[in-house]
């Protein structure tokens, strides 16, 4: 044992990859971890700055960000959206983390 909050982690991490065991399919997606690594390290992901709006009148959509990717002009305010990652690096961070390295 790692400690409480180790085991913890580990509980979710192993329920969530069960549950998606379930649906067929291997291994999830790891947003939140992620967001949280490129803080730490934000060489991790690449961005690219965009407009980004939160839809609220969508039947569908609502609630759902939009990004406008057509830079026809650089927005006064924007947000760095990650369009890609070194995944071998973050799950090398990730599991360095949860071991206390």
């Amino acid at each position: 044992s790692k400690g409480r909050q180790n085991d913890f982690a580990v509980a979710v991490l192993k329920a969530m990859i069960d549950r998606m065991s379930q649906y067929g399919r291997e291994g999830m997606s790891m947003h939140d971890p992620l967001a949280v690594g490129a803080v730490i390290d934000p060489t991790l992901v690449t961005t690219e700055c965009y407009r980004v709006d939160v839809e609220t009148r969508g039947e569908l959509t609502r609630g759902e960000t939009v990004a406008d990717r057509r830079n026809w002009e650089k927005p006064e305010r924007c947000a760095k959206v990650a369009l890609g990652v070194d995944s071998d690096r973050f799950i090398q961070l990730f599991v360095n983390r949860l071991k206390g390295k």
